[in-house]
């Protein structure tokens, strides 16, 4: 009877509040009563943490991840299994007792009302279920220095864990991992797929190669110009294919001058983005292309007409 009166008061303020606009609502004090004037600040929902996969009568801890320390109402937790209770503090542990999927819930009571988050877990048995079985896994033989490389695996169980060690201090914990090797050298890449039973492991050799390119073709620009000859062209080309080959991915510096030319500074920039705008096109990366400052007279032909003619030195791979 307490509890109808209780509830029949409860309705009774929501109504009288909506009716009224006031921002202030009630919440249950310790005795079951409700308070008025006191504005109810419940607890953020706390995250479920626990395994993804658990194993028959093993003890599988569970916790709730939330901040109760803050100033908030006051709260219940109640914890269950399939409808199961299994304990009421932020902390639990959890036996299985038969395989299968689970759903783990955690239910807050405060003076919000009732609030519920949920988790899958799923139970195997040792003795009964497949270990994990590495169906699938690929690793590049040869890659370059700065590549942004691909490794991926798939196993037969679908509560695996995966574990990537690329040999050179960096590991990955996903099916699927990029990384980037920074030095030269063969490297020994291991994959671990595991599960709460056992583990499989699978090993890969990955040559790294230096980008070995070290000094390009330089073009030279008409007087005055920052237009491409056909020649300039060609030896842009060449340049183009020794990098693609040997050195995809080292940056390079474009170095640009002009020597006593109408509108020099705008002329240098024309200059650099002319061959910029060329490699582009044929393919390569402009993030791995930089515009280096004006230098000094680098050549000079006075057999030309019109005095000097300013050279471009291309792409470099010397800093």
């Amino acid at each position: 009877m307490m509890y109808q009166i209780n509830l029949i008061s409860v309705n009774l303020l929501c109504l009288f509040c909506l009716l009224s606009g006031c921002k202030s609502i009630t919440h249950r004090t310790e005795n079951g009563r409700l308070k008025l004037g006191q504005e109810c600040k419940p607890m953020p929902m706390p995250q479920i943490i626990a395994p993804n996969v658990g194993e028959v009568e093993y003890e599988i801890p569970i916790s709730a991840l939330g901040d109760f320390e803050g100033n908030y109402a006051k709260y219940k937790l109640f914890w269950s299994i399939d409808g199961v209770e299994i304990g009421n503090k932020a902390e639990t542990i959890y036996t299985p007792v038969h395989n299968g999927t689970q759903m783990i819930q955690l239910a807050v009571m405060d003076c919000s009302g009732l609030r519920v988050t949920r988790k899958e877990l799923m139970i195997v048995s040792c003795m009964l279920d497949m270990p994990p079985k590495i169906a699938f896994a690929e690793a590049p033989d040869t890659v370059f220095v700065n590549q942004l490389s691909s490794f991926s695996a798939r196993a037969d169980f679908a509560g695996t864990n995966y574990s990537w060690d690329f040999g050179d201090g960096a590991r990955a914990t996903t099916a699927s991992a990029s990384h980037v090797f920074t030095r030269a050298g063969t490297y020994t890449v291991k994959l671990k797929a595991s599960t709460v039973c056992m583990s499989e492991i699978k090993e890969f050799r990955v040559k790294v190669k230096a980008n070995s390119c070290l000094v390009f073709n330089s073009v030279f620009f008409p007087y005055n110009e920052a237009t491409l000859s056909e020649e300039a062209l060609q030896r842009l080309q060449e340049n183009v294919d020794e990098y693609q080959l040997n050195c995809p991915y080292q940056p390079l510096k474009i170095i640009a001058a002009t020597y006593f030319e109408k509108n020099e500074e705008n002329l240098l920039i024309q200059r650099q983005n002319a061959i910029i705008d060329f490699y582009t096109k044929k393919g390569i990366n402009p993030n791995m292309l930089f515009k280096a400052k004006a230098s000094p007279l680098i050549s000079c032909d006075k057999d030309l007409p019109g005095g000097c003619r300013r050279a471009y030195f291309g792409m470099t791979s010397k800093y």
